[in-house]
């Protein structure tokens, strides 16, 4: 007599086994974030700067008198783009200063009229997948001042109409420029 299987929910399709792998990278990343977080507190507090880096202290706020002033640009591969070929985008984030700007985001509006593929960002920052309604969110820990993080997005325009790509990025901490946290960028589309 065969021995029955004792688990027979675990013969799934190919499907499942990719959303839990999903599941579980996302789990890891977490798990690495939260990591990451808790030893910056704990040297923030061993050295009296706090989570801000001198800006607030323990409860993660800004608090007063901090104030970063970030910004976006946007630069395309090609342009005109051609239909049916891919298309990257780099969307460059910049703290300019003159404090760390915490908890940056970075959302980025895709053109309608293409088929994005994926968004990627710096080796500090985190991505959002890209799904239907075709927006890249991405999240910063922290930018220095001074410092710049980057995120490459990959689109393939279906037709001929002019591509338009509107970003933005916004931080926990004060801007004092908040004239430079939006860019838009139009992309001209020839036929193949």
């Amino acid at each position: 007599m065969e021995a029955q299987n004792e688990n027979p929910g675990s013969q799934r399709p190919g499907r499942w086994k990719s959303a839990r792998h999903m599941v579980r990278r996302r789990w890891i990343l977490v798990a690495t974030v939260m990591t990451l977080a808790v030893s910056g507190a704990t040297i923030g507090l061993l050295s009296g700067t706090g989570l801000a880096g001198g800006c607030g202290g323990f409860s993660g706020s800004s608090g007063g008198g901090c104030e970063a002033d970030v910004s976006v640009q946007q630069v395309v591969s090609v342009s005109p783009a051609t239909v049916g070929q891919r298309l990257f985008y780099l969307i460059i984030v910049k703290n300019k200063g003159p404090e760390t700007a915490q908890f940056v985001r970075l959302v980025v509006r895709m053109p309608l009229t293409a088929a994005a593929q994926w968004a990627m960002s710096t080796g500090q920052g985190y991505c959002e997948p890209l799904d239907k309604t075709k927006v890249a969110d991405c999240f910063f820990y922290r930018l220095s001042a001074g410092e710049r993080a980057a995120v490459s997005l990959v689109v393939v325009p279906h037709s001929t109409e002019t591509l338009v790509s509107r970003a933005g990025v916004s931080s926990q901490t004060s801007d004092p420029n908040k004239t430079n946290n939006v860019s838009t960028l139009k992309t001209r589309v020839k036929p193949s």
